[in-house]
């Protein structure tokens, strides 16, 4: 999916390693206007809609992260290409 290749190649920075993590993700993803309502979508609370870092308890970053955590299939707490793949397609 040409998509997620884009997305995958503007956020892989930092370490060039095959993962995106949070990091990478929130800080060269989330600027580009195409790809914002993804980045703000992922870190978001899938039952309230509430984002990543909105009122600052530990407890809604906790459920804010669960829709990352949902995508991150092998629980290394980065984004592999055909995870990312996948989450895009939802």
């Amino acid at each position: 999916m040409a998509l997620a290749r884009d997305m995958f190649e503007a956020a892989d920075k930092l370490s060039k390693h095959g993962h995106v993590s949070v990091l990478e993700l929130k800080t060269f993803l989330a600027p580009i206007p195409k790809y914002a309502g993804f980045v703000t979508w992922l870190f978001s609370d899938p039952s309230q809609g509430k984002v990543f870092g909105q009122r600052g308890t530990q407890a809604k970053r906790k459920v804010a992260m669960a829709r990352f955590k949902e995508v991150d299939l092998d629980g290394t707490g980065s984004i592999e290409l055909e995870e990312l793949q996948a989450a895009v397609k939802k």
